[in-house]
């Protein structure tokens, strides 16, 4: 199950999210093998007509039963992304991201970016870049969107 709670303050310039959920596994309808708990946070403030930045948090706790007793990990999450949309037609974004997983005993930082292109309603073109894109390494990508079914 989720739970998802959304609002506002400032006449809706500071737009918020939270979202728990809970997700149990079972082994035969009885043994319990698995549950994930999380809960995620999200906020995003507009510093001007064209520019907003965005704050998460995440934090998600599983617990496994293996044959010889119970494992328990958890993983927390942060991130932060400044967004620029001079125009309809153009976006420019940038996303620092990082990881704290029990298991690892390290903290994981990465980059992304992201240029968007409208230049028709039913048509975007969109580039982007990651530090862990493609198994774990640096790559680029290019997405394209045709609308047609007007």
């Amino acid at each position: 199950y989720s739970l998802t709670l959304d609002g506002s303050l400032h006449n809706g310039r500071l737009a918020w999210s939270t979202q728990y959920s809970a997700n149990s596994e079972y082994k035969d309808r009885l043994l319990l093998t698995r549950a994930i708990e999380g809960l995620a946070l999200k906020s995003s403030y507009p510093l001007g007509t064209t520019m907003q930045i965005e704050v998460t948090s995440a934090f998600s706790q599983e617990f496994r039963v293996v044959d010889n007793g119970e494992a328990l990990s958890a993983e927390s999450r942060y991130g932060a992304a400044l967004r620029w949309s001079p125009t309809e037609q153009y976006s420019l974004g940038f996303k620092l991201h990082s990881r704290d997983h029990s298991d690892q005993q390290r903290w994981q930082t990465s980059g992304s970016g992201s240029l968007r292109w409208l230049p028709h309603p039913d048509l975007q073109f969109t580039l982007d870049y990651g530090d862990q894109l493609i198994e774990g390494s640096a790559g680029w990508m290019l997405h394209t969107r045709l609308d047609i079914s007007g």
